[in-house]
């Protein structure tokens, strides 16, 4: 049971501070609970040392110890009086120092809370998290989303993006856009300029911005903004960046897997440790579902006349975002314009990735990567892959000779199940 060591740790859990208070007494006085037979044997039973080198803390429902035993064999005994109802804990084998094993016993009964709502605009978001109590409710999850907005919106003339776009030369920014700002350069460079977030007025001038587009944009006003677009004309020093007034920049290809981020940062902070963040399909999970199993997403097949689940994946401790042209795209006479832009040629990217899944312990990485692929194309998109090492990838694209092909890296193959 305890896999041939004999230290152990264990934390033990009480709603009653006092109880909890009254078994810390009896353990270091050579007393185990109420039970006569564990009192005579517990010597025996524990060994000579008996540590608690952590006094009795508390968090907002329980408090807590942490004990260190030595034992020849945890009896049955022990174990059904600690696994009572009246206590939960934890008992981890320790070898060399280092965990061994991890065995929880009786946990009170969990729920499944379900937190939804709209934003940037009309995108929806889902939050799931598995708690035996309501721990956060959605006027703070609005709140976090709304302080989102005012920084990274294009679409409110206050935000500070706005702002930002509407002036030149030395700009004070905030920390959360320095960060992601820091971020959006990593991931420039890496993709040899595939991911630029100053394609924004490109992305306008084909009418994926506020305005649709009636007629293809003239190669002229392609070329005027081509000269503008490009991240590395953008300075950024440690509170400061520094650009042109026609510089612009937009986050909207990354934002919802960002704020995926921001959000599961939150609830960790809240000691939520297993949760399933959603906002417009990109996903951050983390721990288990309420059935103790891994998340499940479904990745669509990305064809226009079908919108069925071409794969499921199982996600613990992972966030996946998935990018195809099949979502967001309109047609001028017979020609369809998809919403990918390549910032190279200021033309929508006609490529052979129809979709690209990636997958991450960071949802903004897995947005970044995600639209880059979908402009670079798969044998660049593989190329690049060699080369990164915390990312995992599903793509799905045509062959030489036109056909779909599906690709899976190696660190995924496992969590994907193909449905077709």
């Amino acid at each position: 049971m305890i896999f041939g060591t004999d230290n152990y740790v264990m934390q033990v859990a009480h709603r009653d501070g006092h109880r909890l208070a009254e078994l810390a007494r009896n353990i270091k006085d050579g007393h185990w609970f109420r039970s006569h037979t564990l009192c005579q044997g517990y010597k025996q039973l524990m060994g000579a040392d008996v540590i608690i080198p952590t006094p009795i803390s508390s968090n907002r429902k329980f408090h807590f110890f942490t004990i260190l035993l030595h034992i020849e064999k945890p009896e049955e005994k022990l174990l059904e009086e600690l696994s009572d109802g009246r206590f939960l804990y934890q008992l981890y084998g320790i070898q060399t120092h280092s965990f061994f094993s991890n065995i929880p016993f009786d946990r009170e009964k969990k729920e499944e809370f379900l937190i939804s709502g709209l934003t940037m605009g009309n995108i929806s978001y889902n939050i799931k998290y598995i708690s035996d109590e309501t721990l956060i409710d959605k006027n703070e999850i609005d709140s976090i989303l709304t302080s989102f907005n005012n920084i990274f919106s294009t679409y409110i003339p206050t935000s500070e993006i706005s702002a930002i776009n509407q002036s030149s030369g030395k700009i004070n920014i905030s920390s959360e856009f320095r960060f992601l700002l820091n971020q959006s350069f990593k991931v420039f460079d890496l993709t040899d300029g595939y991911f630029d977030p100053t394609i924004g007025p490109l992305v306008n001038l084909w009418g994926f911005g506020p305005y649709k587009l009636k007629n293809n944009p003239k190669k002229s006003d392609i070329q005027d903004l081509l000269e503008h677009v490009g991240l590395n004309k953008v300075i950024l020093n440690d509170n400061y960046l520094i650009k042109d007034e026609n510089t612009y920049i937009d986050f909207s290809s990354i934002a919802k897997g960002y704020a995926v981020d921001i959000l599961s940062d939150y609830l960790l902070n809240k000691r939520i440790n297993n949760f399933f963040v959603e906002i417009g399909g990109e996903v951050r999970t983390k721990g288990k579902n309420i059935k103790s199993n891994n998340w499940v997403v479904g990745i669509e097949t990305p064809f226009e006349i079908n919108s069925n689940i071409i794969a499921t994946a199982q996600l613990e401790d992972l966030s996946i975002a998935t990018s195809g042209n099949y979502r967001n795209f309109y047609k001028i006479s017979d020609s369809l314009i998809y919403h990918t832009i390549n910032p190279k040629t200021g033309y929508p990217a006609y490529t052979n990735m129809l979709s690209a899944s990636v997958f991450s312990e960071s949802c903004f990485l897995a947005d970044a990567y995600a639209t880059s692929f979908m402009a670079m194309g798969f044998e660049k998109s593989k190329k690049l892959l060699d080369q990164l090492k915390e990312i995992e990838v599903f793509l799905i694209y045509y062959d030489d000779k036109g056909n779909v092909n599906k690709y899976l890296s190696d660190g995924i193959k496992e969590k994907i199940n193909l449905l077709d």
